[in-house]
């Protein structure tokens, strides 16, 4: 009944396990460069970063591609991770405007509860074995 109890704690840290802000920004990213140019693109990405200044993952880039063959990258002031795996590309529905974004700190903290689910597993079953074994004897 413990550990029914307490492992699902762990998981708390990974709620939403679905971020749709993501693809909804790219689409609508998408649709300010189709119809609107570049000035205003230019000010729905600084919202675009500006919307994730406060969550543990955010956009290092966004690139896109014009329907004429053009294309263009913006670097944005989030930092790129260490490591590739923390990289995670979307794509707009449309797939002309692409965003790479850094989840690196989101897969330091699943790593760190998953350390302590493993703790705390270990513990429980180390207190529970004297009295099952003193049950069984």
């Amino acid at each position: 009944i413990v550990l029914v109890i307490i492992l699902p704690l762990f998981e708390m840290t990974t709620y939403p396990e679905n971020d749709y802000s993501m693809k909804a920004w790219l689409n609508s990213l998408d649709l300010s460069l189709a119809s609107s140019g570049d000035v205003v693109f230019q000010t729905r990405v600084t919202h675009f970063e500006a919307f994730y200044s406060d969550k543990d993952y955010y956009p290092v880039e966004v690139s896109w591609d014009m329907l004429n063959g053009t294309a263009g990258t913006l670097r944005l002031t989030g930092k790129t991770p260490r490591r590739p795996t923390d990289l995670l590309k979307i794509s707009a529905d449309s797939g002309l405007v692409h965003s790479v974004f850094n989840f690196g700190a989101t897969h330091r903290t699943t790593a760190l509860c998953n350390i302590f689910l493993i703790a705390a597993t270990i513990i429980l079953m180390m207190g529970f074995s004297p009295l099952l074994s003193n049950a069984v004897s």
